[in-house]
């Protein structure tokens, strides 16, 4: 095995660029190595020079213990300082004095090779030495003509990806001189890298979203816009810290193959884009992608049979068509000592029936190709997915979390307006708006919903009240068109209804028609199968039922289709609203009905949603059903959430409110602590002291009555229902009566069992808490 002794200089500013070298001639090692029989040995004062003396001084230790004349390699790396003197005659400075011995030697023996490096990244210039960052800018003066080292040049690097990319390439130059054989496969690497190699533009196909007049068109590349998706093996979309991302440095030297599962809109198709767009900045490996859609229509619609059939000839087809050599490309896949083969294979999705074929032909590959990595994405329906069995691991793409949403909005906005004041303002107005209605986050935190979310708050504001947001949501989504070229066997021809409000109509039909299937007061996403979901399609889309589902799911991306055929909407929030449009716009007026959904958890915020509806446009209607839920106990916790959305006159919420106060005790618990998270989250801030202030006057009055053993029937209701402190601000407001708290909007607030109060008060009774649980009452303390 061939030994190549690589040696890194630099002074102590540096040291996460220290790290990045060992870390690329590991990869190197792995990807080119093994294959090539050679070994890149990193050598460092950290870790290869111990304690001692010298009569040089240290750097005379250092001297010993590497070898700094008889490397192979040097990598040097300078920033802003050059290095502390040392006891060597001349003031050298340790890395000046390496550098110097490496160049002597290169003069004499042409070798070690001296790779130098300046990082140019913006410093802040109270911190530091100006005579140091002085000695650097004359250093790097002497690579100029006349100077000591003018046969030689140097590099420069921003950030710390910048200099693993550039330092991966000059190594890989290096290792043929070192032991490593060149590429014998004859395939045209450096052409097939210039003809892909551009950067892609930011895919907005899928976002149908109309440019506003006056703006300017928005057309980043992808590295500019792009945000890292974090990947894990399982997917819990209640943990917005699973995973981490999955770098391009970890794929060019994975050894298991993956196959990658993410939700329509989860980012897939663009970080294949993204992987591919850097891998072939790598000289160690080489990128093929492969559309599956693309591949399932070349095998669908041509005579294609025997050989021809075969991936390895569907890539020398493909590249052929666009103009780029394909002559060596088999021996490149076998070749073991070229760059190592990625294939990225996106869609497995679109493949339909043809799953199964191609799910051979990738197994027939893999053996006989062994070298080559393959990464496979699919949504979580794809039919004859690679499993484990095929030595595929499968990872899971995680939703956004909060912080993840900032700075893909932050870059949005700076593409959108750079430096112009603009740019802070509506990424502050965008966030503001999802902060203030957190049931908007969770759309948000799908890339493509976020990405239409940012697009429609460009051209108008982002609506406040998330029922508006929904409403602008699912029409740019029924927007999408048909993918008329889709005629893949196994997969439904896409079909909608023409006009928009025809769509919108069977959309909300169809969400209706799924949240009345849910069973039990569970508020979830329902799951029916396509056979199902299609029955509940309303009349004028029963004939073509398949075909506007295969739409909702596919270009619109309404629905989620599942593994198992199965499909649901792609979020209950969606469902929801859509649901709450059906009642406000198509059902005759049935009070039985809104009697019966105001018992039921799951139609909560259906109601809520609906209320919205009415009274942007109906409040006659809104008031009529309003009056009859005034008269019910179930009904008065119901109407609650609505005037906490802000819903309503004044008049009703002082009616409700009294009501309320009087008939607390003898609502259920299960609605009443639904009542308390909507007021929790309360932006009416009028509404919300109103509330705060009739609450603690009635608990007031219970207190007095109550240890003058004397209590009204609502002073009771309210004695009764009282809570210990817990983390008021999150609730309502700081309580101006110490120890009292209406509820903590999260479930979480408990009374403790006390002593049985003195008068008539009948604190024994087991009390109704507003946080929906039960106990019996006990005094303030």
């Amino acid at each position: 095995m061939t030994r190549i002794r690589l040696v890194i200089a630099s002074p102590g500013d540096v040291t996460p660029e220290r790290d990045a070298v060992e870390k690329v001639c590991t990869e190197l090692n792995r990807q080119l190595g093994r294959s090539n029989d050679f070994a890149i040995e990193v050598y460092r004062w950290e870790t290869d020079s111990g304690p001692g003396f010298h009569v040089k001084g240290p750097q005379g230790k250092i001297d010993q213990d590497l070898p700094i004349s008889d490397c192979d390699i040097m990598v040097a790396i300078f920033w802003t300082r050059f290095g502390s003197p040392t006891l060597l005659p001349g003031g050298e400075t340790g890395t000046e004095h390496e550098i110097n011995l490496a160049f002597e030697s290169w003069k004499k023996n042409q070798k070690p090779q001296i790779l130098i490096y300046f990082k140019n990244e913006a410093v802040d210039w109270d911190e530091i030495d100006a005579d140091q960052i002085a000695r650097v800018k004359n250093f790097q003066k002497e690579f100029r003509p006349g100077g000591r080292y003018e046969q030689g040049q140097y590099e420069t690097f921003s950030k710390i990806d910048d200099f693993k990319d550039k330092l991966r390439q000059h190594l890989s130059r290096q290792l043929p001189l070192h032991g490593n054989a060149a590429p014998s496969s004859g395939f045209d690497f450096d052409g097939y890298r210039t003809r892909f190699g551009y950067a892609p533009k930011w895919d907005l196909s899928n976002i149908w979203v109309a440019q506003a007049p006056g703006d300017a068109p928005v057309s980043p590349t992808l590295e500019q816009i792009y945000q890292e998706l974090r990947i894990a093996e399982k997917f819990d979309p209640g943990q917005l810290s699973l995973g981490a991302p999955l770098s391009v440095e970890d794929v060019a030297v994975l050894e298991d193959r993956i196959l990658l599962i993410g939700a329509a809109g989860a980012g897939k198709t663009t970080w294949v884009r993204h992987v591919f767009y850097r891998l072939l900045q790598r000289n160690d490996v080489c990128p093929f992608l492969i559309e599956l859609r693309k591949l399932a229509e070349t095998l669908q619609g041509r005579k294609v049979t025997g050989k021809a059939r075969s991936l390895v000839s569907y890539l020398e087809a493909a590249l052929e068509e666009l103009d780029c050599k394909a002559q060596g490309l088999e021996d490149a896949l076998k070749d073991r000592a070229g760059p190592r083969p990625i294939l990225l294979v996106d869609g497995w999705d679109e493949l339909g029936s043809l799953g199964r074929e191609f799910r051979q032909k990738l197994a027939s590959f893999v053996r006989s190709y062994p070298r080559v990595g393959v990464i496979a994405t699919s949504r979580p329906y794809g039919l004859e997915k690679p499993d484990v069995d095929d030595g595929f691991a499968q990872r899971y793409v995680q939703p956004l979390n909060d912080e993840e949403i900032e700075a893909f909005s932050n870059r949005f906005w700076a593409i959108c307006y750079g430096t112009d004041p603009k740019h802070a303002e509506s990424a502050q107005r965008f966030l503001a708006a999802l902060k203030s209605a957190p049931s908007a986050r969770a759309p948000a935190r799908t890339p493509l919903l976020c990405t239409m979310m940012l697009f429609i708050s460009r051209s108008r504001t982002l609506p406040d009240e998330r029922h508006d947001l929904y409403q602008a949501c699912i029409e740019h989504m029924l927007s999408a068109y048909r993918r008329e070229e889709a005629h893949v066997p196994g997969m439904a021809h896409h079909w909608r209804p023409e006009k928009m409000n025809e769509r919108l109509r069977a959309a909300a039909a169809l969400a209706f028609a799924i949240h009345a299937e849910g069973r039990g007061d569970r508020n979830q996403t329902i799951v029916l199968s396509a056979r199902k979901m299609a029955n509940l399609l309303p009349g004028d889309c029963e004939e073509h039922g398949p075909g506007f589902l295969a739409w909702l799911a596919g270009p619109a991306g309404l629905l989620t289709d599942r593994s198992d055929g199965s499909l649901s909407f792609a979020h209950l929030s969606f469902q929801e609203y859509l649901a709450a449009w059906h009642v406000a716009n198509v059902l005759p007026e049935d009070q039985q009905s809104f009697d019966k959904w105001c018992t039921v958890s799951r139609w909560q915020e259906v109601l809520r949603l609906w209320a919205a509806i009415m009274w942007s446009g109906r409040r006659e209607r809104f008031a009529a059903v309003a009056e009859q839920f005034l008269g019910s106990s179930e009904g008065l916790c119901a109407l609650g959430g609505m005037l906490a959305d802000g819903w309503g006159n004044p008049e009703l919420f002082r009616r409700w409110l009294e009501r309320f106060l009087m008939l607390v005790e003898t609502c259920p618990p299960r609605q009443v602590s639904e009542c308390g998270r909507a007021w929790a989250g309360c932006r009416q801030t009028q509404r919300r002291d109103e509330f705060q202030d009739a609450w603690n006057r009635a608990v007031q009055a219970g207190r007095g009555s109550h240890e003058r053993g004397r209590s009204s029937s609502a002073e009771r209701q309210v004695w009764c229902c009282r809570a210990r402190p817990v983390k008021l601000r999150r609730a309502i407001g700081e309580s101006k009566v110490r120890g009292t708290v209406l509820w903590d909007g999260y479930g979480r607030s408990r009374l403790r069992h006390g002593r049985r109060s003195p008068g008539r008060l009948p604190s024994a009774r087991r009390g109704h808490r507003l946080d929906g649980s039960w106990g019996c009452g006990s005094k303030l303390s």
